[in-house]
């Protein structure tokens, strides 16, 4: 039986899942805004940054104000910033403040 953190863990990767394949089916049918997903990636990435450390009340060293990974890998699939050398977040840490937030 799962415990209320680890199905809102799963919730989390879910709606990850599921905001790339939007973003996917989106890209296939315009490629012209490519360009414009380039483009926007730092600034969004900026703005999700900050609405994530104000909603969970972390500390703004512990993600990084640049991101150390591509718009590529965003949106790959498989991918998650724990799954490479990146070493600004541990998954369990972001699984607890996920589920801190929720919970509170």
């Amino acid at each position: 039986m799962k415990t209320e953190q680890q199905y809102c863990y799963r919730g989390w990767l879910l709606e990850i899942s599921h905001f790339r394949l939007e973003i996917a089916l989106i890209l296939q049918d315009s490629p012209s805004l490519q360009t414009f997903a380039k483009a926007a990636f730092l600034d969004s990435y900026q703005k999700a940054r900050k609405s994530m450390l104000k909603a969970i009340g972390l500390s703004p060293d512990v993600i990084p104000e640049v991101p150390d990974f591509t718009i590529e890998e965003a949106l790959d699939e498989e991918w998650l910033p724990w799954q490479s050398d990146l070493k600004f977040i541990e998954p369990t840490a972001l699984r607890e403040a996920f589920w801190y937030d929720l919970s509170h």
